[in-house]
């Protein structure tokens, strides 16, 4: 829905999975001064996207180790410098624009031109739950009127995701999930141009790893049995496959069929 029109929405849809990619990738042993000078370029274009400067911002003070151990490996002076005059040529654009063009740096901090009410602010940012279990975001054009994000099956994996980050809440990645879900979700309460996707990745890493856990606990209930293995993974595959199923008919057969979203792309023309 998001990517098929086009907008700058996309970009909170994708700036999430970037920065996690690049943190993973930091973190590996080999090739460590490549990806220094990749994750320092790819930190450096995801603050072109508006309101993606707090992301990085919560990523630098969560890992600054990465960064830290990252400006350790280059081993000289050269290296050192080459990284440094890398990020000013990848950054001297937006700071040339945001000083010629000042009122960008409202925008670009992901700031709406006018602050809504608190209760407004409060009540859009438990939307941002709400739009997951009870009712979807008011935007025909984007999603399907009336209906959750998620299905049945994508709320029960997010549950169970849910209970395996909070047994393992102090490592890293379930902190740097929470907080970007936090920063997300309040750069979209504000009302200014982060939209709702900005979560939305979080979310479905969420059911991922919800999936994955509870896959860990039937395979730990029978660690040896084969049939019951098989059934674990042919119950599991067949809920995905569904789960998928309805997902493609609800965009390709309810979505465009909708009196909500005929209107929504009436209304654009």
């Amino acid at each position: 829905h998001v990517s098929r029109l086009g907008t700058t929405e996309v970009l909170y849809l994708a700036a999430i999975p970037v920065l996690l990619a690049t943190h993973i990738a930091w973190q590996r042993q080999n090739a460590r001064q490549i990806m220094t000078f990749a994750a320092m370029a790819i930190l450096c274009a995801l603050l072109y996207v508006p309101g993606a400067v707090w992301l990085a911002a919560a990523y630098l003070v969560l890992q600054g180790r990465d960064v830290f151990d990252g400006w350790r490996q280059l081993h000289t002076w050269w290296h050192r410098g080459l990284l440094t005059v890398l990020c000013i040529i990848l950054l001297a654009p937006l700071g040339y624009a945001l000083w010629q063009t000042p009122l960008l740096t409202r925008e670009w901090l992901g700031l709406p031109a006018h602050f809504a009410s608190i209760s407004t602010i409060v009540g859009r940012l438990a939307d941002s739950l709400y739009y997951l279990f009870i009712h979807g975001p008011r935007e025909p054009a984007l999603w399907l009127d009336r209906l959750p994000v998620l299905t049945i099956f994508g709320m029960l994996m997010f549950a169970a995701g849910v209970i395996f980050y909070a047994r393992h809440i102090l490592a890293p990645r379930t902190r740097l999930l929470l907080v970007l879900f936090i920063i997300g979700a309040v750069l979209f309460a504000l009302g200014g141009p982060v939209g709702y996707s900005s979560i939305i990745p979080i979310v479905y890493l969420v059911i991922t790893g919800g999936v994955g856990y509870v896959l860990h606990e039937w395979l730990g209930v029978f660690p040896r049995n084969p049939l019951a293995r098989s059934v674990g993974f042919a119950i599991l595959a067949i809920a995905i496959a569904l789960n998928c199923v309805y997902g493609f008919r609800a965009y390709f057969i309810a979505w465009p069929h909708n009196s909500a979203t005929t209107a929504a792309f009436h209304e654009r023309r």
